[in-house]
């Protein structure tokens, strides 16, 4: 009878801490996570990043607030969110004439772009996307043949020159098959009135994208 009860008692222990491990797993695979990154600029002052990391079973998130402190000022410079890639933990704002630019990503992998006047307390944000490409006037002029609504697209910044974005945008031609894709390099370029980028010329890149590559 008691090797009966010793027996009963040992799995009950096993059933406990499966218990414990399974919901401590759900928690940290599926759960919520808040913590704080500060990135020293190289342009002086340190950008503070409070990050909440969030997940599910089908792909995770960070949600970002940022905030620059130079001197004994704070700046809001506002949200950011990585859907499904790791976040850029190094990132450095750029600073142009009296603006200063900080580059992050809105939903669904879609650029911004922040532009923050510092001493006038002014801000814009430019959002560069599929849509927004496809729908700018030096885009259309060149009658280059996109299915927007086609997946996969990406866009993603390449490289900053000054005043200047280069971002290059992976796009669908064909629609039937997944595996057509084509490449351009878009140069956006900073209206140093009122923050905004915009785009001013489109090149082609000679390498063609793959699309295991590049989606998978």
């Amino acid at each position: 009878m008691s090797k009966v009860k010793i027996g009963c008692g040992g799995i009950l222990i096993i059933i406990i801490i499966s218990i414990i491990s399974i919901v401590i797993f759900l928690n940290t695979a599926f759960g919520k996570k808040r913590y704080t990154v500060n990135i020293e600029q190289n342009i002086g002052g340190t950008l503070v990043c409070d990050v909440e990391y969030s997940s599910d079973h089908k792909t995770w998130f960070y949600f970002i607030d940022y905030k620059y402190k130079l001197k004994e000022k704070v700046y809001n410079f506002g949200k950011g969110i990585y859907r499904g890639v790791e976040w850029n933990e190094s990132n450095q704002l750029h600073k142009c004439q009296n603006w200063t630019i900080l580059p992050t990503e809105s939903d669904f992998g879609f650029i911004k772009i922040i532009a923050f006047d510092l001493e006038a307390n002014k801000k814009k944000e430019s959002k560069i996307s599929p849509h927004s490409i496809n729908e700018d006037i030096v885009w259309t002029s060149k009658r280059i043949k996109s299915l927007l609504a086609a997946s996969p697209s990406s866009v993603e910044v390449e490289k900053i020159v000054d005043n200047k974005f280069f971002i290059k945008y992976t796009f669908r031609t064909d629609r039937e098959n997944v595996d057509n894709l084509d490449v351009r390099l878009i140069e956006y370029e900073l209206d140093e009135v009122s923050g905004a980028f915009n785009m001013r010329t489109i090149s082609e890149l000679k390498e063609k994208p793959i699309y295991n590559l590049i989606f998978n």
